[in-house]
């Protein structure tokens, strides 16, 4: 699992993915904890780029650590950290690009 700056991004990125995955849409929500969707909002991504990501997935908070991804017809992945065994097509990273994220996290 990413150590770096990025690390709740790839996280986020590999719990969606694996959501796409299982059911073959994408997730309508992405619950994670205050600390992590702070994280998010101000060293992960740039305010628009956040605005884009909340346009495509709704990010909410939760009291738990962790990552649950959730469908519109009552779907729910709940991440531990796994890596996803395949990938959709396009990825979730790809999708977003890295014009989403902060300067600093851009290759």
């Amino acid at each position: 699992m990413p150590n770096g700056d990025d690390r709740g991004w790839v996280m986020l990125c590999a719990a969606v993915d694996i959501f796409r995955v299982r059911y073959g849409h994408w997730p309508r929500r992405v619950c994670v904890q205050r600390g992590f969707l702070d994280n998010l909002r101000t060293h992960v991504f740039t305010p628009e780029g956040f605005a884009v990501l909340a346009s495509v997935i709704d990010v909410a908070e939760r009291e738990n650590p962790g990552i649950v991804v959730e469908g519109s017809d009552g779907e729910s992945y709940d991440y531990k950290g796994q890596v996803p065994n395949s990938q959709p097509d396009p990825t979730t990273g790809d999708v977003f690009g890295q014009a989403v994220l902060h300067p600093t996290l851009r290759d």
